[in-house]
């Protein structure tokens, strides 16, 4: 499958971490990408998910299929390889790389997974980005794992995050990534903060819902992750 380019505006990252082939064709079927960067086995979810990517790179240490590699190589596709003994993981290099091409978006797929130590690094990920001036997203089967950074004010539709394999188990969670989070204001949830502080040290925030159409959620300070999760 190839996509129609759009000229900088949304890259897709495709990393190593664990994917649902099913759940990744369906999310990216009606979408368009000015890139698709495989990272090092990301490579593999590629082929299984049916895309082609327009840049590849890592140190393919994890890519057991090294054929496959060829197979890329050979089509001219760009390639980047690094030493296996680095100062980033293959997903950082990745999302240095997208920064240099400065998109407006940047969606990553197989961020998560077993590794609990390059999800987190990955979650990260996404406040480097932020930093750069670039909207990120984590998606997986069921969760979806972005950054704001105050002062910032995003809006949610409670149909965008509905289940429809399991009605009634969409959670929405804010979990403070900085120290100190200030001046959150939630509207059109069940539990909702007015100008309220979190930290990084307490629960406070997560298994929230959205009950209006549309729901609301302002930080002034600090960064502050957002999952919306289905069971």
């Amino acid at each position: 499958m190839k996509y129609t380019m759009q000229s900088g505006k949304t890259l897709l990252i495709v990393s190593g971490g664990s994917i649902d082939i099913n759940f990744s064709k369906e999310y990216i079927k009606d979408k368009k990408y000015d890139r698709i960067i495989a990272a090092d086995s990301g490579l593999v979810h590629c082929k299984e998910i049916g895309i082609e990517p327009t840049d590849i790179l890592g140190d393919f240490d994890s890519l057991k299929n090294k054929e496959l590699l060829e197979e890329y190589r050979k089509k001219g596709i760009p390639l980047r390889e690094f030493p296996t003994r680095k100062d980033y993981t293959d997903t950082h290099l990745a999302v240095k790389y997208a920064v240099d091409l400065k998109p407006q978006r940047v969606t990553i797929l197989g961020a998560t997974g077993t590794r609990y130590d390059h999800a987190l690094a990955n979650i990260s990920l996404l406040a480097f980005l932020k930093d750069n001036g670039i909207e990120s997203k984590i998606i997986d089967a069921h969760n979806e794992i972005e950054m704001l950074h105050g002062p910032e004010e995003r809006k949610y539709l409670r149909s965008d995050i509905k289940n429809p394999q399991n009605p009634g188990k969409e959670y929405f969670s804010i979990i403070a990534f900085s120290p100190e989070v200030t001046g959150i204001d939630e509207e059109g949830f069940s539990y909702s903060l007015k100008n309220g502080t979190l930290y990084n040290k307490e629960s406070v925030g997560v298994s929230n819902e959205i009950m209006a159409k549309e729901a609301t959620l302002r930080v002034k300070k600090g960064y502050l992750l957002v999952l919306i999760t289905r069971d």
